[in-house]
């Protein structure tokens, strides 16, 4: 893991794609859950996923927490144009939460 969360050119194709195959909305919303190590697919339930879906965005989420990519993958999702106010405003709090930044910078 890098200590420091930042990702390499080469590894910001990997962590886009990752968060593609999960979501920007579902990485945001179950941001807390996937920060566990041990996170039951469950917690889609409510979720309109197919079982692969379910598997395929869990394992995804911890790819990126393995790899110390969450902060760069919170503000992926802060940078995006097609991501909803709603979920940029959570994403920023996350970030203070547990990264200390600071809402102004944004």
């Amino acid at each position: 893991m890098n200590s420091d969360n930042k990702v390499s050119f080469a590894d910001e194709a990997s962590l886009a794609n990752l968060l593609k195959g999960i979501g920007k909305r579902v990485f945001v919303q179950y941001y807390e859950e996937f920060r566990q190590e041990n996170v039951p697919i469950s917690i889609f339930d409510c979720e309109n996923f197919t079982e692969k879906s379910k598997q395929t965005s869990r394992s995804n989420a911890r790819t990126i927490f393995k790899n110390g990519w969450e902060k760069r993958a919170l503000q992926m999702v802060i940078d995006s144009e097609k991501t909803n106010h709603e979920i940029k405003a959570r994403a920023k709090t996350l970030l203070v939460l547990y990264f200390g930044e600071e809402l102004s910078l944004f």
